[in-house]
C-alpha cells in the first residue's frame, strides 16, 4: 500500500494511543543503543562512562540530526546562539534533547572541524546529557534514529540541498520534519505536515542566511514545536502532535517513494522512448530520415538567428500586475516559425544565474518576411530582484527533448 493514497487517507482511523505506544518503544530502543555506543566511546577516550546512564530520557521531545558533515549541511547551526539553545533544552516543564550522528569525508577538514565543535558542545556543562554526538554512524543506528526521534531536523544552506532523503524515512516511522525549504521538502511541505526553517527566499549572503535561519529555528521550536509536543490529554497522549504526524503520512508517503519514482520514470521516459523507437522503425525508417534531413537544414543557419525583445511588461509587476506581457521579434533566415520554440523564465543573480521559474512558452502571432513575432502573457515573479530571460530552441514534433541538437540562442 506504499504508493496508494487512499490507504494513507485512512491513517487518522489508527488509534492514537497505540501509535504513541509504538513510537515510544522505538524511542526507548534508540536511547538504549545510543547509551551503549557512548559508553564504548567514553571508555576508549578515558572519559567517565558511568554518567551516560543519566543521558537522554524517553519522555522528552527528541530531535534527530544525522547526515554527512559537509559544511553546507550546517550541523552546527543549532549552536549559533548557545545561551538560547541552552534555555530551550533546560526548560523545567518542556525540556528537549538532541541526538546527532554522521561522518565527515576524510579529506573534508572544514567538515571535521564541525564534528569537533559539536563534540565540545556535547561535553560542555551547558549541554551535557542533553546533546549527544554518536560516532560510527551506520545503517543500524540510522534505522533507530528515524524511528525513535520525534523531530527530524534538516537545515542545509539553501539552495545547496539535492534531496535530503533521510526526512522521507522519518515520515515512514512517525517522525515529523523540521527543515529548510530546499531539496525534497520544498515539494513536500504543505504547512500542516511539518515545519519550515527560514524564509522561502533567503538572502544570497551566507552569513545573513545563517542568522535568519538560526533565529527561525529557535522561534519555531519555542513557539510551535515544543508547545504542541507537550500539549497532552489527561492520559499523556499529545493528540494534536499525532494528528500532525498523521498528516505527514497522508500527504507524503504515497508520493515520496522509490516505487512512485520508478513508475514515473517508466511512464515519462522508458515507455515514451519505446514508442518513439517503434515510430522510427516504421515504413523503412521514414521518420528517422525526415528528422535527419531537418537537422541538416537547421545546423548551418542556426547561428544566423538573431532577435530582440520588442515588448516587456516587467515594469508593470511593480504596479501589482499578475501577468507580464512579452513580445519577441526573431529573424529566422529560412526557418519557419514552427521550427523554433521560444520560451521565457524568471531569473536572478545568486552565486551565478539562478532560474526561479519554469520555462514558459511564447506563441507565434505573425511573420513579416524572415521576421517572426512571438508573444505571451506570463505570470509575474513573486521573488525579488528577478528579470526575464528569453531562449530559443530548435523544435520538431518528433524530437525526444528540445535540447536534442545542443543548440540554443538567448536574448
Amino acid at each position: 500500500h506504499l504508493t496508494d493514497p487512499a490507504f494513507w487517507e485512512k491513517i487518522p482511523e489508527f488509534p492514537k494511543t497505540k501509535f504513541w505506544k509504538i513510537h515510544n518503544v522505538w524511542k526507548i530502543l534508540l536511547i538504549h543503543e545510543v547509551r551503549k555506543r557512548l559508553k564504548k566511546q567514553f571508555r576508549r577516550e578515558g572519559l567517565p562512562a558511568e554518567e551516560i546512564d543519566n543521558y537522554l530520557k524517553p519522555g522528552i521531545l527528541t530531535i534527530g540530526f544525522a547526515r554527512r558533515f559537509a559544511t553546507y549541511k550546517r550541523a552546527n547551526l543549532m549552536f549559533r546562539d548557545v545561551n538560547r539553545l541552552k534555555a530551550i533544552l533546560d526548560h523545567p516543564d518542556r525540556p528537549v534533547q538532541i541526538i546527532i550522528a554522521g561522518k565527515a569525508h576524510p579529506a573534508d577538514r572544514p567538515g571535521q572541524a564541525v564534528v569537533r565543535e559539536i563534540f565540545h558542545h556535547m561535553r560542555s556543562d551547558a549541554f551535557k546529557g542533553k546533546v549527544v554526538l554518536v560516532e560510527n554512524y551506520d545503517l543500524a543506528l540510522a534505522k533507530l534514529l528515524v524511528a525513535g526521534t520525534d523531530i527530524w531536523l534538516n537545515n542545509p544552506r539553501k539552495p545547496l540541498e539535492a534531496s535530503g532523503t533521510s526526512g522521507m524515512k522519518a515520515i515512514l516511522n512517525g517522525g515529523i520534519n523540521f527543515s529548510v525549504l530546499d531539496g525534497w521538502w520544498v515539494e513536500g511541505a504543505n504547512g500542516k505536515n511539518g515545519w519550515e526553517i527560514g524564509p522561502k527566499d533567503p538572502p544570497s549572503d551566507p552569513d545573513l542566511q545563517d542568522e535568519l535561519d538560526g533565529k527561525s529555528l529557535y522561534e519555531t521550536l519555542e513557539n510551535e514545536i515544543i508547545p504542541l509536543y507537550y500539549d497532552k490529554n489527561p492520559t499523556g497522549i499529545p493528540e494534536s502532535w499525532i494528528s500532525k504526524a498523521f498528516e505527514s503520512y497522508k500527504s507524503l508517503i504515497s508520493f515520496f517513494s522509490t516505487d512512485r519514482m520508478v513508475a514515473e520514470y517508466f511512464e515519462k521516459y522508458y515507455e515514451t522512448a519505446a514508442r518513439s523507437g517503434e515510430d522510427h522503425h516504421a515504413e523503412n525508417f521514414k521518420l528517422t530520415k525526415e528528422i535527419v534531413k531537418w537537422k541538416q537544414a537547421i545546423r548551418p543557419i542556426w547561428h544566423s538567428i538573431h532577435g530582440e525583445v520588442v515588448l516587456n511588461g516587467h515594469d508593470n509587476v511593480m504596479q501589482g500586475k499578475t501577468l507580464v506581457e512579452i513580445k519577441v521579434k526573431l529573424h529566422l533566415e529560412t526557418l519557419a516559425p514552427e521550427d523554433v520554440r521560444v520560451e521565457a523564465a524568471w531569473y536572478r543573480e545568486n552565486h551565478g544565474t539562478e532560474f526561479v521559474s519554469d520555462w514558459m512558452g511564447l506563441s507565434w502571432v505573425q511573420s513579416d518576411g524572415s521576421d517572426a513575432f512571438f508573444q505571451a502573457q506570463v505570470p509575474s515573479s513573486e521573488k525579488p530582484d528577478t528579470r526575464l530571460r528569453i531562449r530559443i530552441l530548435p523544435r520538431h514534433k518528433s524530437l525526444p527533448v528540445p535540447e536534442d541538437l545542443g543548440l540554443v540562442y538567448y536574448l
